[in-house]
């Protein structure tokens, strides 16, 4: 029997992409639970994109003193009927090893409500 390297290529990859794809399904899930907690069960969340510009990139890197590592950030609003509630922005920062993914929920005046991990992919011990 001949393998066919390329048709067992193609099918890890699809088996990856639909891993990855649950994984974001599963983070979207949480990032939407934790800000219901948050700003109550009630809020309407929509995700929305913003996008850096070049020079927005450099505001970042000079206020922020760290180069921001993508060119976008996915933003939640929180909205219950016409008031906006307040903000969620997803980000990731490097662990030991791994990637850990968090939540930072902010007031409409920008003050910080809540702090949230929501994928901690360090080792425990």
């Amino acid at each position: 029997m001949i393998v066919r390297w390329n048709h067992i290529a193609v099918v890890v990859l699809v088996t990856l992409a639909a891993s990855d794809s649950m994984a974001q399904s599963s983070l979207q899930r949480k990032t939407v639970e934790s800000l219901k907690k948050i700003f109550g069960d009630s809020v309407a969340v929509s995700r929305t994109m913003i996008y850096f510009s070049h020079d927005e990139q450099k505001q970042i890197l000079e206020r922020a003193k760290t180069r921001w590592r993508a060119d976008s950030i996915s933003m939640y609003i929180c909205a219950s009927g016409t008031s906006t509630l307040g903000f969620g922005f997803v980000d990731d920062v490097k662990g030991k090893t791994q990637l850990i993914t968090y939540l930072v929920a902010l007031t409409p005046k920008g003050d910080i409500a809540d702090i949230d991990v929501l994928a901690y992919r360090e080792a425990y011990g």
